[in-house]
């Protein structure tokens, strides 16, 4: 009963946003504070040079570490919205609630924006946060992206709330997020049959799939092949996420990351680490357990580093050429 009482007092978006101001204000003295008063309602949140608006309710993680101004894949950012401003067409795919798909709409305006999100709750949440910033040009498909057109079992909470960590891997999902989970079915596309029926393909794509990475890649490779559009994807230190969540043993393949690799070779790519100061230019992928990101190029650089302040000078020749 406490707990329930606590959780309407939170709600309350009075004042919800009188105590997150105040923490936000002190939070120097109250930081764990940040942790146990997560956001109702609509907030304006700092992503590096980007304000956003925001909907959140007691769900979205996220939202409340922006709000309260934790430092969130900057490096990330930077990589991405330089390319951002320079690529027509735009692929998000894993949109969760939007935060790349709304960059790329301030940094591009004109871009065609496609945001892929196959868990309803996250579909609902980046709907309200498009709307809430006005971003009419970014289009949400509300499908799973894999390597054939159908249906695909997914794991999502039991309790409808948001999850960053929704995906086809019940062990994946449920080892983050402390809730009980459930499975669902949701629409099934790939991007080579997308795009020969939009007419369209992208510059720029984000992959952020939680493990179904090559089942992305694999439905796109007509696509990659002949457009070549950059990528910046997430993958994961196979040995050491095994190590961290034993469920994953016989689930996630040992050479996950080396059929992607070779794939996206036979596409003509090259791989760039996202690190801290600047892009590492290496020939394998996943091979880094403390990084996690990486930027896949037509483009082949002559030096081995990148440091971030030349990047937005450079960042244009990292997609594909006219």
């Amino acid at each position: 009963m406490i707990k329930s009482i606590a959780r309407k007092i939170r709600s309350a978006q009075g004042i919800n946003k009188a105590v997150a101001g105040l923490i936000k204000r002190r939070q120097h003295f109250w930081k764990k504070a940040t942790n146990y008063w997560p956001l109702y309602g609509t907030y304006q949140v700092k992503v590096q040079q980007y304000t956003l608006n925001l909907y959140a309710q007691g769900d979205d993680y996220l939202a409340s570490q922006l709000y309260y101004g934790w430092n969130w894949e900057e490096p990330e950012v930077a990589v991405f919205s330089n390319l951002a401003k320079h690529a027509n067409t735009i692929f998000d795919v894993g949109a969760n609630i939007g935060i790349y798909s709304l960059i790329s709409a301030k940094e591009n305006p004109t871009a065609n924006i496609f945001a892929f999100e196959p868990a309803p709750a996250n579909v609902g949440r980046i709907t309200k946060n498009l709307s809430l910033n006005q971003a009419s040009k970014v289009q949400v498909q509300a499908v799973a992206v894999g390597n054939e057109k159908g249906s695909l079992t997914f794991t999502v909470p039991a309790n409808n709330s948001i999850s960053s960590v929704a995906s086809a891997f019940e062990a994946h999902a449920s080892s983050f997020d402390n809730l009980p989970q459930k499975q669902i079915e949701v629409p099934l596309i790939n991007l080579d049959s997308f795009v020969q029926e939009k007419g369209t393909a992208p510059q720029l794509m984000k992959v952020d799939v939680e493990l179904f990475e090559y089942e992305v890649l694999q439905g796109a490779e007509q696509m990659l092949r002949q457009h070549q559009p950059a990528l910046m994807m997430e993958l994961f230190h196979v040995p050491s996420k095994i190590e961290r969540n034993p469920k994953l043993q016989g689930v996630l393949q040992p050479d996950h990351n080396q059929r992607i690799e070779t794939l996206l070779k036979n596409c003509g790519y090259h791989f760039y680490l996202i690190s801290n100061k600047g892009l590492l230019k290496v020939n394998s992928l996943g091979h880094y357990p403390d990084n996690s990101n990486y930027l896949v190029s037509p483009h082949q650089t002559q030096q081995d580093f990148t440091p971030y302040s030349q990047w937005p000078q450079q960042a244009a020749q990292f997609l594909p050429q006219a």
